[in-house]
């Protein structure tokens, strides 16, 4: 239970503003950083600023206790839009010092800052305003709920502004740097490949795209319209028709805005981009209309486009366009006849791919649930362990598998496995290796064997030349032995009772499914009561962070250590929550599948 609020602030309860803006999930929310000693401070403004929604985006509310508490924050987390700051804390002074650390030593001027004081004596307003480039001063005692929010709400705004300015700054000042080297290109391929990689530049987004151009022909017949530079999956399409080659809802925005292209390349309403698209049209140096498309992995703010479209007027400004536009009136009739009859027709294919697009993700739902339903929903229960497992696909279905049965009434079998691949043929060749190698366990086999004729009969089912990395355990309730195979796997991790972690040596047997005659050796384990066992798979390990860095071995084995002796659900809990705050929820590259099983000795 939270302290109550002292009587100093009482002035925040009862008057919370509502905001009813809607909330874009997708949308980042903003950060702001309370700073203060006083944790009732803390709980207050957090029950004040919880429902604030600025542009479509909520708020991430971050807490420091102590002016050097706030600077660590501060520089581990650049992006904070504002600060609500104490002045006394450790002493003092300590918040007005936090003010020159981030202008002065951090170079932070878009952090809004706004100070509060409970003793304004210790702060006065004039000289800490003329002194110290904050941007808001408040007294505790004034500052409700409404002018709280308030107040945030315009630093919120302010924030977003000076992003915004600066943002365009920065792509003016690669639109003056670029366009000069545009125009020093002597060749029509060079002249289409700088102005993608600039468009891409100064839209402020990675992805791919291609410049489509009108081929030079010496006659009055329409010219075929070529792929004169692409990027990413549109590479193979270069030098060629790109009618021909590109995809139809490519091709699509690139015929629209061909048929309609103004001064700015405007889309017409009829062919409306997504967000993360965009199609300009711009002027070549030898008189043709060049269409960019680009497709970027995020979408495109306004001031992102505006952009776009000032570099795309400037690339066009003061080019000859004569010749072409002689061109464009002799074949005006038939060009606007033949544009609305593909129009009609790519309407009509639009709408057919997304009646099979809305087929196909009905099936992959369906799909999952049946793969769901493959994996135990429940560990066995016995007096001598316990144990959870976990299993999340990368996509719709995955490749990843565990398995759970009882062999007799003393001997455990568990299984985690990791099928080549992704998706739909990874999941069915998941499917048949998971009913081999059950139905072998059941047989009373040591996991060696079992493996070793698992592989022989996944090499007589295996069109597609696809394997298996599969450690298959048997724990014995009465000895407390693990003895295991691990056939190219993962090895296991053993969680002792003290709280030390061990890690499995060794080198892996063969893979499952490749090798003929492979031998597949067995490891045998000494667990004590207390004792536990966890198997991975490799998209544990393999979980990536938005810098590009892997989880490791060596931060699971932090984490394991951390979490110390836990029952394996409250286990497994801990590193699924790890996983996901590393990775900031990206889409992860690989199945993630976990089990734990814990020997509690026999009775």
């Amino acid at each position: 239970m939270s302290a109550p609020a002292p009587p100093e602030l009482d002035f925040l309860i009862g008057d919370s503003p509502t905001e009813a803006e809607p909330l874009d999930n997708n949308a980042e929310p903003w950060r702001v950083l309370i700073v203060d000693d006083d944790e009732s401070v803390h709980s207050i403004s957090r029950v004040v600023l919880a429902d604030i929604r600025f542009q479509g985006r909520g708020v991430q509310l971050l807490s420091a206790y102590s002016a050097r508490q706030a600077a660590t924050v501060l520089r581990q987390t650049p992006d904070v839009a504002v600060v609500l700051l104490d002045v006394v804390m450790e002493d003092d002074a300590a918040g007005l010092r936090l003010v020159r650390v981030i202008r002065d030593d951090m170079r932070n001027n878009r952090l809004r800052i706004i100070l509060r004081t409970g003793q304004p004596g210790q702060a006065p307003e004039r000289e800490v305003i003329v002194n110290y480039d904050i941007n808001d001063y408040k007294s505790k005692t004034e500052l409700t709920a409404q002018k709280l929010f308030t107040a945030t709400i315009a630093a919120l705004r302010s924030y977003a502004d000076i992003v915004a300015l600066e943002r365009s700054r920065r792509g003016l000042e690669r639109i003056i740097q670029g366009t000069p080297d545009l125009f020093r290109r002597h060749t029509l391929t060079s002249f289409a490949d700088a102005l993608l990689r600039q468009v891409q530049d100064v839209g402020g987004q990675p992805g791919e795209g291609v410049v489509v151009i009108a081929a030079d022909t010496q006659d009055d017949a329409d010219p075929p319209l070529l792929v004169v530079a692409a990027s990413g999956s549109f590479a193979g399409a270069q030098g060629l028709p790109y009618h021909e080659t590109l995809p139809a809802l490519v091709t699509a925005r690139i015929a629209a805005a061909l048929d309609r292209s103004t001064s700015d390349g405007a889309l017409p309403s009829a062919c409306e981009p997504l967000g993360h698209e965009l199609v300009r049209a711009v002027r070549t140096p030898d008189n043709r209309v060049a269409v960019v498309y680009f497709r970027a992995a995020e979408r495109f703010d306004t001031d992102q486009l505006s952009l776009v479209d000032i570099h795309c007027a400037l690339v066009g400004a003061g080019l000859d366009n004569f010749h072409l536009h002689a061109r464009l009136l002799r074949h005006q009739a038939q060009l606007e006849s033949e544009v609305a009859a593909r129009t009609r027709e790519l309407a009509e294919t639009n709408a057919d791919l997304l009646r099979q697009k809305s087929q196909i993700d009905e099936e992959l739902r369906v799909a999952r649930t049946l793969q769901q339903s493959i994996l135990p929903t429940a560990f066995p229960t016995h007096h001598a362990y316990e144990g959870a497992a976990f299993m999340r696909a990368a996509r719709m279905i995955g490749g990843d598998f565990y398995d759970v049965f009882p062999i007799d009434e003393h001997r455990l079998g568990v299984v985690v496995a990791d099928v080549s691949g992704k998706g739909v043929p990874a999941a069915l060749f998941m499917v048949l290796a998971r009913t081999i190698l059950q139905d072998l366990a059941l047989h009373d086999r040591d996991p060696g064997a079992c493996l070793a004729e698992a592989n022989r009969q996944l090499l007589t089912r295996n069109p597609l030349s696809l394997f298996v990395t599969i450690i298959y355990g048997i724990l014995d309730a009465r000895t407390g032995q693990f003895t295991f195979c691990s056939g190219g796997h993962i090895m296991p991790a053993i969680l002792r009772g003290t709280g030390a972690v061990e890690l499995v040596k060794g080198r892996p047997s063969p893979l499952i499914g490749l090798l003929p005659e492979a031998q597949y050796l067995d490891v045998t384990i000494a667990l004590t009561p207390g004792d536990s066992v966890l198997l991975i798979s490799d998209g544990v390990t393999e979980c990536f962070n938005p810098a590009d860095e892997a989880f490791g071995e060596a931060r699971l084995v932090a984490l394991l250590q951390a979490a110390g002796p836990l029952a394996p659900q409250p286990l497994l809990d801990v590193l699924v929550s790890e996983l996901d705050v590393f990775c900031h929820r990206l889409p992860a590259s690989d199945d993630v599948t976990a089990l734990v099983v814990r020997f509690n000795g026999a009775a």
